[in-house]
């Protein structure tokens, strides 16, 4: 599989984290808020100064989900583009890892 570049990176929250959120990608690092699908959820999508979707949060987490001493993780997914797929998924079949499509 070629790597050919980055999509974006989807990190998962509570509905009552989306403000400071706001304040860290928006206000500190520039990004803008853009359109983002109507999901059942809450979240926002983070545009970056090519106006392509960069970061999108997904506020789908009850409050309180991220302890610090208790961290699960908040990254949800992160994007690829690639080429060869197809290719890579006989691969990680033939040695037995485990993915989910």
């Amino acid at each position: 599989m070629k790597f050919e570049g980055f999509l974006y990176l989807n990190i998962r929250c509570a509905k009552e984290d989306l403000l400071a959120i706001e304040k860290f990608y928006g206000d500190l690092l520039g990004f803008k808020i853009g359109y983002r699908f109507d999901f059942k959820f809450g979240g926002i999508w983070f545009y970056d100064h090519k106006k392509e979707s960069i970061v999108h949060v997904s506020a789908r987490f009850p409050k309180g989900s991220f302890v610090k001493d208790k961290h699960s993780g908040s990254v949800d997914h992160i994007v690829w583009r690639v080429s060869g797929a197809v290719d890579f998924r006989k691969k990680l079949k033939k040695l037995n890892i485990e993915f989910e499509e």
